[in-house]
């Protein structure tokens, strides 16, 4: 998670953002070989100041995992 001292656009409340596996590509697709070094695909999804704070307070490991990456914003936004 990250967060921005002012939204990330002029069109949203939205202040920052949940960093977690892409909820499009499977985990093997997500993951790019280079000849340096290896990159993976992630998801970005944009939160409100209030849903950080609940996952900050009830934290989110045990929330999350087991959880099908599809589902995840659902989720998120379910708890609040």
């Amino acid at each position: 998670m990250f967060t921005l001292d002012e939204p990330i656009s002029q069109e949203s409340d939205m202040t920052g953002y949940f960093v977690f596996a892409s909820a499009i590509l499977e985990k093997e697709d997500s993951v790019i070989e280079l000849p340096d070094k290896t990159t993976q695909l992630v998801g970005m999804y944009p939160l409100y100041k209030e849903e950080f704070d609940l996952m900050k307070r009830i934290g989110i490991k045990d929330k999350i995992f087991g959880i099908t990456r599809t589902m995840i914003y659902t989720v998120l936004i379910g708890l609040i």
